[in-house]
This record gives structure tokens, sequence and C-alpha cells, in this order.
């Protein structure tokens, strides 16, 4: 769509032969295109590997980014400490004005 700040597309990698097994990567791609600016920003992130094997069997394997589940962990980790740390702080200092 012209005109758009972002894209989300997935992309078709190119195939790799291993053995008699034919594997396909599949990755998802944001682009953020800044108006008025030339070049952008694109995230690539791996979503799924399709195997086709030589009898025509098809299997989709999901990949788990487990990186990320990580790092959003260690985020929603550091904003309820933050959150905790504010509460306590609020408690003391209503102590201190008694």
């Amino acid at each position: 769509m012209p005109g758009s700040f972002f894209e989300l597309e997935n992309r078709v990698g190119a195939p790799v032969v291993a053995g008699e097994t034919r594997i396909i990567p599949i990755s998802r791609a944001l682009v953020l295109k800044f108006p008025g600016l030339k070049g952008g920003i694109i995230w690539n992130r791996p979503v799924s590997i399709v195997a086709q094997t030589a009898d025509g069997q098809e299997q989709v394997l999901p990949v788990r980014d487990v990186t990320r589940q990580v790092q959003l962990a260690l985020y929603g980790g550091a904003l309820l400490g933050t959150l905790l740390m504010w509460l306590a702080s609020r408690q003391l200092d209503k102590r201190r004005k008694r």
C-alpha cells in the first residue's frame, strides 16, 4: 500500500536440500519506512520451516524464538519490580508524614 509507514509480510527463503529432505525457511518481516527520508528499518524473525520429503509429504515446523520469550519475561519482571518499588516508596512516605 503506497504511503504506508509499515508493512508486515511473510517471506519465503531459498530452499536447502539435506539428504532427501527439502527445507524451506519462512520469516516474518516488519518494514518501517520514514516519510520524507530514504531508507528505513527492516526486522526479520524466523517463523517456521517447511520440510518436504522425497515422497511428497510436507510438514510445517514452527520456530520458537526463545531469546524473545526470555527478553519479554525480563522486561515484565523489570516492570513489575519497578512498580513494587514505587508502591513501597509511597508507603514509606506516608509513614514518615505521620
